[in-house]
């Protein structure tokens, strides 16, 4: 089942994905405008919106690759 929040939360970090486009599971978010700012700041809604705790040890790059690794 589809989190429409945790997908709000994620495109609303995406500045170069449009309205209109769906947010594939598989996109590569940095190609979406994720970069390492932007990460901290998705790190931070999520923990704080979903209560969600990410262990130091997946902040890394292959964890931000694409919406399906984060959830």
């Amino acid at each position: 089942m589809i989190d429409h929040r945790f997908i709000a939360i994620v495109r609303r970090h995406l500045p170069h994905l449009t309205p209109a486009e769906a947010l594939a599971p598989d996109m590569p978010l940095h190609e979406l405008g994720l970069d390492s700012m932007a990460t901290v700041r998705l790190v931070i809604e999520l923990e704080d919106e979903l209560g969600a705790a990410l262990p130091e040890s997946s902040l890394t790059a292959e964890t931000f690759a694409g919406a399906a690794r984060l959830r």
